[in-house]
């Protein structure tokens, strides 16, 4: 019919729909496409779902399938993703991470559809020796056969193209973004108050936050060590841990070892960090190992925050030493104090925070990421199905 447009169909592979960094932007993906120009469509393996709610109605999405994975290698899963890509018929393939790429680039294979398939890593350092063996003999070799290989920052990219030899050719990088506008609400000044008198800060304290599940390698703390170095310069300040996890235990009692109890406050599990982070006046990521590019940073930049951090992964992408923050070399708890006092010292909160938000606005927003895969899915939507 005179004026019609196929929507073009991209079909997104995900291991799960659980709460992860790699699936949560793939969702905010999803739904910020265009409606009238992309059929976004969802397949993913194991039965996490926490996510799933958070698909957008409406006919937005054209289907979601969960294949169900048995075992460490499942063939069947081979097999109906094959047959689901033939029956589905998209122009592109979206392969999130590792897992789903060995699956995504055999079916590719074996199925007689022909569509672009891009691979989208959100991992950098990999954990165990079982998935570095994977990486070395069979994941770099099947990623050089894919169409475009994305990054989320510049700084993985680099690591993946000389440590593994991802091609540089069809290598490039989409920084992650996230949702300014959610994350420039503000609560009201008596709210804060209200807030603050709630978890025992006073207003002359300083307030020093880490937003992160607590985990080992998030290194909480190391941010406990620092404001106690700072307390015994006479620098009133409370440590504000936003989150929870296996490690809670052991950084309580490490709180308490250092004479930092009543100075460590830990909120549990937040589904809205936004009042939290609001009364942070420096907030500090700490961790020495698997941080690709922190969301959690960006979303302290555009709550207007000063930041210091660990320098890993894509942390020297966001921070830009002596303007929005500072960085540190992992593990150097001293360095970490020293910039936290010159923050204090300087009055450097507000002058650090508008540039922490106007850097935001200009590299890291959803819509600039949004646009940015759209591009990349007209460019390699040009293959047709055969």
């Amino acid at each position: 019919m005179k004026g019609s447009y196929v929507r073009k169909k991209v079909f997104f592979v995900v291991n799960s729909l659980a709460v992860g960094g790699a699936e949560k932007q793939t969702v905010q993906l999803i739904n910020a496409l265009a409606p009238d120009v992309f059929e976004p469509v969802l397949c993913y393996f194991e039965p996490f779902e926490a996510l799933k709610g958070e698909l957008a109605q409406g006919g937005r999405l054209g289907g979601l399938y969960h294949l169900g994975r048995k075992g460490r290698f499942d063939l069947n899963i081979l097999k109906r993703l094959a047959s689901l890509i033939r029956e589905v018929r998209p122009a592109i393939v979206v392969s999130v991470n590792l897992y789903p790429s060995l699956y995504t680039h055999l079916a590719r294979i074996f199925c007689s559809h022909r569509f672009a398939l891009i691979q989208v890593m959100h991992t950098t350092i990999i954990p165990d020796r079982y998935t570095q063996f994977l990486v070395w003999v069979l994941f770099r070799h099947l990623a050089n056969r894919s169409d475009q290989v994305v990054f989320v920052c510049k700084n993985q990219m680099e690591h993946w193209i000389k440590r593994h030899g991802i091609r540089r050719d069809i290598s490039r990088y989409i920084y992650n973004g996230i949702d300014t506008d959610y994350f420039g609400l503000q609560p009201s000044p008596e709210e804060k108050k209200r807030l603050r008198e709630r978890l025992g800060i006073s207003d002359s304290e300083t307030v020093l936050a880490i937003c992160a599940n607590l985990g080992p390698q998030k290194r909480h703390p190391h941010l406990i060590q620092a404001g106690k170095m700072l307390l015994d310069k006479g620098f009133p300040v409370k440590v504000l841990i936003i989150g929870d996890g296996r490690e809670r235990g052991n950084i309580e009692r490490y709180a308490e070892e250092s004479g930092m109890g009543d100075r460590v406050i830990i909120t549990g599990l937040q589904h809205d960090v936004r009042p939290f982070l609001s009364l942070a006046d420096v907030v500090v990521m700490t961790s020495t190992a698997i941080e690709t590019f922190s969301l959690a940073v960006l979303e302290a930049m555009a709550l207007g925050k000063a930041v210091v951090a660990s320098n890993i992964g894509g942390a020297s992408e966001q921070v830009i030493p002596g303007l929005n923050g500072f960085l540190f070399p992992p593990g150097d708890v001293g360095s970490l104090a020293a910039h936290l006092e010159k923050i204090i010292s300087d009055n450097l909160f507000e002058a650090m925070g508008r540039e922490s938000r106007e850097l935001v606005g200009e590299r890291f927003t959803a819509g600039r990421m949004v646009e940015e895969y759209s591009r990349l899915f007209l460019e390699e939507g040009k293959i047709r199905a055969g």
